[in-house]
């Protein structure tokens, strides 16, 4: 076999590889609920991969691994935040080992699904995959846009609740609405990253995947909406990196769209609701096991319930509605608060120290490649709009989140080192 024809097989099946792993994540949900619970488990065992890939690296490499300041300091401070939770676990001794180890891994996994995809595509060129993707995902989204349209005027296929007047709620066969909204999040930033390939041939399509994620009338969804076009539009049509001032300007516009959510979430001083309650009893919390908190799988997390936490018992919250050891569905509806229970203030702080660092690695691309920079920043500005009322980071969809950003994390450095 000749050398042009072994380089071509390994660029095929390195596309290929590429969409069937976007595949895999975008349809997680649909595999989950009608072909094996199991699946439910592939976006952990995607970021566990990271573990015995970097451990393989170290070997090849004679115990040396390519690093950068900012991702040297990620690892710090990840570590740190892993020790402060530790420390709480250690000295309260609430949950069982088990419920700890799997907490801190739910928190990390992110990080380890950026990891796992640049061990995975080392060297990765965007430049020859685009083709593969851009011929994949355009059926996909013309099909689901035409369901969601119609569902959307019949409610026959979600049978979703009428909000916003006359207008029914699109879940498609999804399990839940965030889930249709968070993976038309995802296809919107691969059609921002397609932009330099495809120009405004992707407008149409991502137009589609913004529609369908409006569709699922949620607030969440709507400030996205807006993100995603202002991301869009600045950097990959006018090519500019936006300003403070400009920043500042989205967040009011975004403000403004969610306000109703954002009142319901923050300015409720009834303090009735279980989201309510989980986030004033974190502050007691942190006031209390000031401070390394009360350790991993002890508060607002889905490990906290099999045994259920003492902690619920101590704060006189087991008996609130949703929070129960019978019926604890929203348990699990915050984020920040969850860190400041669990890890304290010490642990929260170097855990946003870590998100900073990998936060300023994303702005980096934006050096060397416009439309890989808005897509890696479409995800991130979703994942901290998510934060507000859900694990977020944490979260099933967060490890395909850091995939894809890890991809362009890969192809800015490839091209850096080309110039």
């Amino acid at each position: 076999m000749s050398r042009d024809k072994a380089d071509r097989l390994v660029i095929y099946a390195r596309n290929a590889g590429l969409v069937l792993l976007l595949a895999l994540f975008l349809g997680n949900d649909l595999l989950d609920q009608y072909v094996s619970p199991m699946w439910g488990y592939f976006d952990e065992l995607f970021a566990a991969s990271a573990i015995p890939l970097v451990l393989f690296s170290l070997r090849k490499t004679g115990s040396r691994l390519r690093s950068d300041h900012s991702r040297v300091l990620t690892i710090v401070f990840l570590a740190l935040f892993a020790l402060c939770g530790l420390v709480g676990t250690v000295v309260n001794r609430y949950m069982p080992a088990v419920n700890t180890v799997l907490d801190l891994f739910a928190l990390v996994k992110f990080f380890l699904g950026v990891s796992a995809v640049r061990m995975l595509f080392r060297g990765f060129d965007m430049d020859r995959a685009a083709r593969a993707v851009w011929n994949a995902f355009r059926p996909v989204t013309a099909v689901l846009f035409v369901f969601a349209m119609f569902d959307v005027l019949t409610g026959a296929i979600s049978h979703g609740e009428v909000r916003l007047g006359v207008l029914h709620s699109v879940k498609l066969v999804f399990s839940v609405y965030t889930i249709l909204a968070e993976i038309m999040v995802l296809m919107a930033a691969v059609y921002v990253r397609l932009y330099q390939y495809c120009g405004r041939r992707v407008l149409p399509y991502l137009l589609m995947t913004l529609a369908i994620m409006a569709s699922t009338l949620r607030y969440k969804a709507f400030g996205a909406v807006i993100m995603i076009v202002f991301i869009y539009l600045t950097i990959c049509v006018r090519r500019r990196n936006p300003g403070v001032l400009a920043w500042s300007v989205l967040i009011v516009v975004m403000a403004a769209a969610t306000a109703r959510q954002f009142i319901e979430y923050y300015a409720n001083t009834t303090f009735t609701t279980p989201r309510d309650i989980l986030q004033s009893t974190a502050l007691l919390i942190a006031r209390d096991y000031f401070p390394f908190g009360a350790g991993f799988a002890t508060f607002a997390t889905a490990f906290s319930v099999m045994p259920y936490s003492p902690v619920y018992y101590i704060y006189h919250i087991d008996a609130v509605w949703g929070l129960s050891p019978t019926y604890y569905a929203f348990i699990a509806d915050t984020f920040w608060p969850m860190l400041l229970a669990e890890t304290g203030v010490l642990g929260l702080g170097f855990y946003i120290a870590a998100l900073a660092g990998h936060v300023r690695r994303v702005l980096r691309i934006g050096r060397v490649n416009a439309c890989g920079y808005a897509s890696a920043l479409v995800l991130l500005g979703y994942l901290f709009i998510a934060s507000s009322s859900e694990t977020a980071f944490a979260s099933s969809y967060a490890v395909g989140f850091g995939m894809w950003i890890g991809l362009q994390l890969e192809d800015a450095d490839r091209r850096r080192q080309m110039t």
